[in-house]
């Protein structure tokens, strides 16, 4: 009977300790300084996580300078979103439900989309071609938007002149899109030895079509709704994602952070990786 006892009691313990020392999972180390140029040459793919409901594999990384970000789909009519409306970043260093900071990927003036929009068949994003929507607005995307980032005023910057130190880059090819980015940890607001959550949301931003509307004179950053909301998932987490209203220019991004859709977002919370010691 002694023995049953201790047994049952040895099974408790693991029960027990091993829900309450479950650990936050971390960012992977990058050995190498990840280039934003889309071609995920620095990273191992697959990539090490996959999101069924938004059709996104993807990878945190960081090193002692740079948080690294890396998303692949080879959903078309995902592919098609992300080129025409971003993917949008959104990043909390305090692991809480509200994202304060964010960078949308790539921002494209709202009149060239339009345009690409008009001469693409009925105009539907799910019946527009990966493969064309690449080649006609590849010329128009090298701009990002950004909100909360420190040091760097709120709007629109060029990644391609590396001015601010936040890079982002679109690759498209066999099938497949990438997209990468380079933030600098001291634009977050971290350090290398940060050591709680940080909350991440990586958001397809919703196309959809639409007409000029009243604005003649392009997308604008305009009001920046952000924020996350707490979900579940087998990568814990956090949800939401980056809001800007950009006009009404053939399609909507209606990234509101509230995740008015659930499905275009993923939803995370980990930690800073940290350097093994030699």
């Amino acid at each position: 009977m002694r023995i049953i006892s201790c047994l049952l009691f040895s099974i408790s313990l693991t029960f027990f300790t091993g829900r309450t020392l479950a650990q936050t999972p971390s960012n992977s180390w990058a050995v190498v300084p990840v280039t934003a140029d889309g071609m995920l040459n620095e990273w191992k793919t697959p990539l090490r996580y996959f999101d069924d409901r938004t059709h996104l594999a993807y990878e945190i990384s960081n090193d002692l300078t740079n948080l690294y970000v890396a998303v692949s789909t080879m959903d078309e009519a995902t592919q098609v979103s992300i080129m025409r409306t971003g993917i949008s970043l959104g990043v909390n260093i305090k692991g809480k439900k509200k994202i304060n900071t964010a960078v949308t990927y790539p921002l494209i003036d709202g009149k060239v989309l339009f345009a690409q929009r008009r001469h693409s068949g009925d105009g539907r994003p799910s019946s527009q071609m990966p493969e064309d929507v690449y080649d006609q607005l590849r010329p128009h995307m090298g701009n990002a938007g950004v909100k909360g980032i420190i040091g760097v005023e709120d709007g629109t910057i060029d990644v391609t002149q590396h001015r601010t130190g936040i890079i982002a880059a679109l690759s498209f090819g066999n099938d497949t899109l990438n997209v990468e980015f380079v933030i600098p940890l001291s634009k977050l607001g971290l350090t290398p030895d940060y050591t709680k959550e940080v909350a991440y949301s990586i958001t397809v931003n919703e196309d959809v079509p639409g007409g000029m509307g009243n604005n003649n004179r392009g997308p604008r950053m305009g009001g920046v709704g952000l924020g996350v909301g707490m979900g579940g998932g087998s990568m814990g987490g956090v949800g939401g994602g980056f809001g800007v209203n950009l006009g009404s220019f053939g399609g909507r991004r209606g990234m509101d952070g509230g995740g008015r859709n659930k499905d275009n977002t993923v939803r995370v919370k980990q930690l800073l990786a940290k350097q093994e010691k030699m």
